[in-house]
């Protein structure tokens, strides 16, 4: 691919230099725990850089349940946030059952991001709807656009390794 380089195996050197450029303790520690559950479970995980100017210190992690099926993608910057963020792929349902036991910060994120728009083709039948008290939420499934969790207070961290362990199996 023109201007992106990717490292199939994500190298404890690459992990330090991802870490390194995330500033909060509570960001580097989700980053760890979540690659951490992922190599436990014998999971691939693998590093992506960009070689473009604008694109310049951007990485990203990308965690897969399925040699070739993102699951998590942990970015340090960029994409379209100013800090670091993860993008969470949420296929197990049952998680949309269990908002009450998740953080304030962690629920609210999920009720918030972004509507389903039928923005792609596949999109219809495959989106994500669900009730919290009383409301009724159609989510994107699309990966790209669904659940970007950033801003992770330490308390945050147990709701987010609940989802993804959710995600894992």
């Amino acid at each position: 691919m023109s201007g992106t380089k990717i490292a199939y195996e994500l190298s404890p050197e690459w992990m330090e230099t991802f870490l390194s450029t995330v500033p909060r303790e509570a960001d580097r520690e989700a980053a760890e725990r979540i690659v951490g559950l992922f190599r436990e479970r014998g999971l691939p995980v693998k590093s992506k850089s960009y070689d473009m100017a604008c694109m310049a210190g951007t990485f990203r992690i990308l965690c897969f349940v399925k040699k070739s099926r993102e699951a998590v993608i942990l970015n340090n910057r960029g994409m379209g946030r100013p800090g670091f963020s993860v993008q969470l792929r949420i296929e197990n349902p049952r998680a949309f059952e269990r908002l009450d036991g998740l953080s304030p910060n962690i629920r609210g994120q999920i009720l918030r991001a972004r509507d389903c728009g039928y923005c792609q083709p596949n999109c219809e039948g495959k989106r994500y709807a669900f009730a919290y008290q009383g409301a009724e939420y159609v989510k994107c499934r699309a990966f790209s656009v669904n659940f970007f969790l950033e801003n992770f207070e330490s308390e945050d961290i147990q709701s987010l390794m609940e989802l993804v362990r959710g995600e894992v199996g």
